[in-house]
């Protein structure tokens, strides 16, 4: 070995690193720093191997012969066939979900499921992608004639000419392409002193006087795309009209997550919402006080009284708003307004701090909230998503 050109080369390394001790400790910190670094790594990648519903110990002992048995010995013999085809557990099939996803690379398929796969919606196995097709065409109402009701649309927003003109036309084009049997196009303009909630409530009472048993609570900057309000439509008869429904907007998507079978999220976005009449009634209306967020506390009241939230992927709502429209005060007034609305003192706390450090005034509050909001219906434990993101 001392006579070999490798052994010749590192006994030069290092007898000048032995001129420059300051120079070998840092070689050896940083040699320390990138063994811990792999080994916190590869010890994350078993936890959440182990605490993944598709790896099974057992199953991927008796599949392949002379394998470990013990759950985090084959957890570590999986990761360590890096790009293989072989499957964790019943319900994951490597080979298939690799020719479906090329961007796996070489990476390991299972941790590129559940890191990225799942979030993109995409199926583990062909029978879990069969389960979801027939559970997403259900909850979408695939097939199902479009209902003939009475429909109205709230348009709200400070929206200049040309972009309201752009707006109404393409309602109108929805709404022949939708064909239900009635539609009315209601607007209301927002002055100063208006807000978005009084507005639609407003147009709401207008809507239920007219015999709507339907309402899509919609902003004037946006733009409706052809098959929105029919894909609402559907969706909404396939929940028996018990059901808050958001379009999906584009180009820039919400983060908040949804479930890829039923499609139930936190709370649905106000942008383009389909609201059931029945459910306004049921609730009394939206709160006036919360210029933000208002569609928050309506979807936990929804929910509350036994409506589910959806979201509805091929209804698809062209809008676009700058990240600091959910920073400004009015923002920050109408969540710590909504976190004492549904009883999160600490939420209210936190949110009161964050007011005070920008300067600005808290919201005078009555000493009591109204009665009949379940703290346990909303969700403060994701910041300003108001429910887990997606990315």
């Amino acid at each position: 070995m001392r006579r070999t050109t490798v052994w010749r080369l590192f006994e030069a390394l290092m007898s000048r690193l032995g001129q420059h001790p300051r120079l070998l400790r840092l070689l050896r910190a940083g040699l320390w720093r990138a063994r811990h670094l792999h080994i916190s790594t590869a010890d994350r990648d078993i936890t959440e191997l182990l605490a993944s519903p598709f790896f099974d110990a057992a199953w991927y002992a008796a599949r392949y012969p002379r394998m470990p048995r013990s759950p985090k010995a084959a957890a570590i013999s999986y990761l360590a066939l890096t790009g293989a085809a072989r499957d964790p557990g019943p319900e994951f099939d490597a080979s298939w979900y690799l020719a479906q996803n090329p961007d796996v690379g070489l990476g390991n398929p299972l941790l590129h499921y559940l890191r990225v796969g799942r979030h993109r919606l995409r199926a583990p196995s062909p029978a879990a992608a069969e389960r979801t097709h027939l559970a997403r065409a259900q909850a979408l109402g695939v097939g199902l004639p479009i209902p003939s009701l009475r429909l109205a649309i709230g348009c709200v927003g400070s929206a200049e000419n040309e972009a309201l003109d752009r707006f109404m036309r393409s309602a109108r084009l929805c709404t022949t392409k939708a064909e239900p049997a009635h539609c009315e196009i209601l607007c209301a303009t927002q002055p100063d002193t208006g807000n978005t909630p009084a507005l639609h409530n407003r147009l709401m009472s207008q809507a239920a006087r007219s015999g709507a048993s339907l309402y899509i609570a919609a902003n004037s900057s946006g733009i409706f795309d052809p098959s929105c309000i029919q894909a609402l439509l559907r969706m909404s008869a396939a929940q028996a009209h018990r059901a808050l429904i958001a379009a999906s907007a584009f180009p820039q998507e919400n983060p908040k997550s949804f479930d890829m079978e039923n499609f139930d999220t936190g709370w649905a976005l106000g942008d383009c919402l389909l609201i059931p009449l029945a459910l306004i009634q049921d609730i009394g209306g939206l709160d006036e006080e919360l210029e933000h967020f208002w569609d928050v506390d309506l979807s936990w009241r929804a929910r509350q009284a036994s409506y589910s939230v959806k979201n509805c992927p091929p209804a698809l709502f062209h809008t676009h708003h700058p990240m600091a429209e959910w920073l400004d005060d009015a923002a920050l007034a109408s969540a710590y307004r909504l976190a004492w609305l549904w009883g999160h003192g600490a939420a209210q706390a936190e949110i009161g701090a964050e007011i005070s450090r920008n300067g600005g005034t808290l919201p005078t509050l009555t000493a009591r909230p109204p009665a009949g909001r379940d703290p346990q219906m909303a969700d403060f434990a994701h910041g300003f998503g108001f429910a887990p993101a997606r990315w």
